[in-house]
């Protein structure tokens, strides 16, 4: 990540000390909008990466296409769609300026970020990969990055 950001966040609800990275506990409530809202408030420049902790396989020329189309437009955010149609909240741009909204929403309870992102203008990203949104949540999802990892790319 330090290839492409200058400041690292970490939003977590047990922060920690790492050299040279910023962490932050969740402000408002809990779950991944309260920990976007967070890092939006430390964050230092216009626009925020957000990626999860068990997303491995993170692409930095993913993430510098992601930030070309920001140059290019006016967006609050930048996501990608799946062929389904589900928006990702994560290996996404947002804009500090969504911060306001963000916080209503936490305030009225209302913690999912798709209800977020249908208030906000969007630049929707193509090329959607798994590889891009692949997550471990259980001990195969673990074992099968492991065995990419092995495979190399």
């Amino acid at each position: 990540m330090r290839k492409s950001f200058d400041q690292i966040i970490v939003s977590s609800n047990t922060p920690f000390q790492r050299g040279g990275v910023v962490t932050v506990k969740d402000a408002l409530g809990s779950g991944p909008l309260a920990g976007i809202y967070s890092a939006l408030q430390v964050c230092t420049s216009e626009y925020l990466y957000v990626t999860a902790c068990d997303m491995p396989f993170i692409s930095l020329e993913y993430i510098e296409r992601l930030k070309a189309l920001l140059r290019d437009g006016d967006a609050d955010a930048v996501v990608v769609q799946r062929e389904d149609g589900f928006l990702e909240p994560f290996n996404a741009f947002y804009k500090k300026t969504c911060a306001p909204a963000m916080r209503q929403n936490l305030a009225a309870g209302e913690y999912k970020i798709a209800t977020l992102l249908k208030k906000m203008r969007l630049c929707i990203a193509d090329g959607y990969s798994e590889d891009a949104f692949f997550n471990i949540n259980y001990s195969a999802d673990l074992e099968a990055a492991q065995r990419r990892s092995a495979a190399g790319p």
